[in-house]
């Protein structure tokens, strides 16, 4: 069994993976995005931050599914987003559009009164693009 679920998480560790840069786009633009919302609609709701989203931190039953478990709260903490400076110029931002951009800008506002919730988030132009 615990081969069998390391073989998986390798799996979709490198399915999100190309040359060892996580592609997140992946993940942001999949039909599946409106249920990681609602898992962090939920943490949210209960004043928990997730604080280690990325690609290999979701499982998914199977390519096709929109059955997603997300995974690793080892950084999981009752606190708001950390200081840290954000180059929103950068390489790993460029093959994004200006909405996706934005996206990620509006979840990350330092302000808490600014800064999406998980319902907006789910409502937010460019998600609504992608389910539409």
């Amino acid at each position: 069994m615990g081969n069998a679920l390391n073989k998986l998480l390798k799996h979709y560790r490198n399915v999100e993976k190309k040359k060892n840069e996580y592609k997140f786009g992946k993940i942001l633009g999949c039909g599946s995005f409106g249920y990681i919302c609602c898992a962090l609609q939920y943490l949210h709701s209960n004043n928990i931050i997730h604080r280690d989203i990325k690609a290999e931190n979701f499982l998914f039953k199977n390519k096709n599914t929109k059955n997603i478990k997300l995974i690793d709260f080892g950084m999981a903490k009752r606190d708001e987003i950390l200081n840290k400076n954000i180059n929103w110029k950068g390489k790993e931002f460029s093959s994004l559009s200006i909405e996706a951009v934005d996206f990620l800008k509006r979840l990350l506002e330092r302000n808490e009164k600014k800064r999406l919730t998980a319902y907006q988030a789910l409502h937010h132009p460019w998600i609504t693009s992608q389910v539409g």
